[in-house]
Formats: C-alpha cells, sequence, structure tokens
C-alpha cells in the first residue's frame, strides 16, 4: 500500500461506523460465522482494490443493515455521524432489497440504475459470496443459481464500474464453475458405477437361479434403495433424483 493511500485511511474515521456494524454480529450465515464478518470482508476487498472513498468504505462496512439488522438501522443517528452519514444511509437504503422486489429486479436497479458508489460496493459484496460459497454448506442448486445470476445481471457492468474487481469475479466464477462440473462428473461417475455394479448382481444371481423369476417391482425397489443411499451420501441430491427419474 502506497503512502497515499495509507494517509487517506488514516484520516477515515471508520470507528463509529463499525461499531453500528457490530450489531450484525448476532446475525448467524448459512456458511458459518455472522453477517458483520461478511461486511468486513466486503470493506476488506474494496481496501485491497485500493478503493478508499470515505464515502463507499463506510457504507460498505454496514451495507447490510437494514436488511439483516433492520431493528438497529437508525438513519436518523447514522445521519448525525459526520457529514457523510445522510449520504451512507441513501447507499445503505440503496443496496437494500425493496418489499415487492424480485432479487433478479434488485440486482438490475443496483447494476443498471445505481450509484456508481453503490455499484462498486456490490461487486465487493458478490465477490465476498463467491468465495463464501462451497459444497457442503450450500447445495448444488443455490451454486449454480449465484453463478449464473453473477454471470447474468452482474458480470457484463462490472468492467465498466472497476476493472480489478471484475477480473477478480471473472476469475472466481471460472474457477466456481470448474469445480461444479468436476463435482458433477465425480456424483455422476459414482453413481454410473453403483447402477452398474448393482446389475452385475442382479445378472450373477439369475445365473444361478435361473428358474428364479426376478419381479420388476422388486428390481425398481433395488434401485431406489441404492439411489437413497447415495443420496444421504452427497450433496448435489437434484442429480440423483433426475437420474432416478429418468431410469424409470
Amino acid at each position: 500500500m502506497d503512502n497515499f493511500t495509507t494517509d487517506v485511511l488514516r484520516k477515515i474515521a471508520l470507528a463509529p461506523y463499525i461499531q453500528i456494524a457490530t450489531a450484525l454480529i448476532g446475525k448467524a450465515r448459512k456458511i458459518g460465522g455472522n453477517q458483520f464478518r461478511h461486511n468486513w470482508a466486503t470493506l476488506g476487498i474494496l481496501i485491497d482494490h485500493k478503493i478508499i472513498n470515505p464515502l463507499i468504505l463506510k457504507a460498505g462496512v454496514i451495507h447490510d443493515l437494514k436488511e439483516d439488522a433492520p431493528e438497529c438501522f437508525f438513519p436518523d443517528k447514522i445521519c448525525l455521524i459526520d457529514c457523510d452519514g445522510p449520504r451512507v444511509v441513501e447507499l445503505v437504503e440503496e443496496l437494500s432489497i425493496r418489499d415487492n422486489e424480485t432479487k433478479i429486479e434488485y440486482l438490475e436497479r443496483v447494476m443498471v440504475d445505481g450509484s456508481e458508489e453503490a455499484k462498486i460496493i456490490k461487486l465487493a459484496d458478490r465477490i465476498s459470496n463467491l468465495i463464501d460459497i462451497q459444497l457442503g454448506t450450500f447445495d448444488i442448486h443455490h451454486i449454480i443459481r449465484t453463478l449464473d445470476e453473477t454471470k447474468k445481471y452482474i458480470l457484463p457492468y462490472a468492467k465498466g464500474i472497476n476493472e480489478n474487481l471484475y477480473l477478480e469475479m471473472f476469475d472466481l466464477i471460472t474457477l466456481s464453475t470448474k469445480y461444479m462440473q468436476r463435482t458433477i462428473e465425480l456424483i455422476a461417475n459414482k453413481i454410473i458405477n453403483k447402477v452398474r455394479d448393482m446389475i452385475l448382481e442382479l445378472e450373477n444371481r439369475a445365473e444361478k437361479n435361473t428358474a428364479a423369476l426376478l419381479d420388476p417391482n422388486d428390481l425398481k425397489l433395488e434401485f431406489y434403495e441404492v439411489f437413497h443411499k447415495l443420496e444421504a451420501e452427497v450433496t448435489a441430491d437434484f442429480i440423483i433424483h433426475n437420474i432416478y427419474n429418468e431410469v424409470y
């Protein structure tokens, strides 16, 4: 970090906003930890990319306050903190999803019609989310939806907002997509191998007792039981359901 950036950061009075952000400590995240850490991570991403606009940093560290801790969101008090207070409140409200607003409508509003400051915070926020998503915490449905959502409604605008944030987001999407593809391949291969083993076992049983007739319903039940066991072992339950439905 160069001297200029260090000097600017030293002069930014972030402490009052960090204190307000601590209200998010009690708001748990599905991946573990809490919303305060996520907001703190968003602040860190902004600084890491040398974004040192005081307004952006102040709003960035409390950007989820209205959504996740509305009982602690007091606009009048924030407005009195300093000269940036009123604008910080506007940014927090701008970055909060509105009543009856869909997620897609929200993203389009921020990324297309939002202020420059809100767009930059949203990019850092989404980078933090992309870093956090992982199997074992989220199912494949959620991860794929997040990746598709980012590619359709955020990434196309990101380069024109901040190229460095865009490049990191692009790399995260690429890495996550490759990881998901590999994971799906591994799960599919596991299922295929299991089904192949079942078929061989049934063939061997038929050969040993040619007089015994295999009831199709019994066969279907055995396949179901295997798929049910696999479903408990892997996260990608939707793949198992899809393959099972195709078999029958």
